[in-house]
């Protein structure tokens, strides 16, 4: 079996793709699992407890979050 892995870091999951679809949305036709990689410093936590409930809400199996 091969191992699939997309890459898009330092890219935010809510970027637009086009003019109708965000990023997210496009990456979740893969039906891959996500690795979510945050932030600790002041105010990165937000955004990363943001990015983990906006990829949860689009049908993500978020299965790690690593700082």
């Amino acid at each position: 079996m091969r191992k699939k892995f997309l890459d898009t870091s330092q890219i935010s999951s809510n970027s637009l793709w086009n003019e109708n679809r965000r990023k997210c949305s496009v990456e979740r036709l893969f039906r891959l699992p996500a690795i979510l990689v945050g932030d600790g410093r002041l105010g990165g936590i937000s955004g990363t407890i943001s990015a983990y409930e906006s990829l949860k809400l689009r049908g993500y199996d978020v299965v790690a979050v690593v700082f």
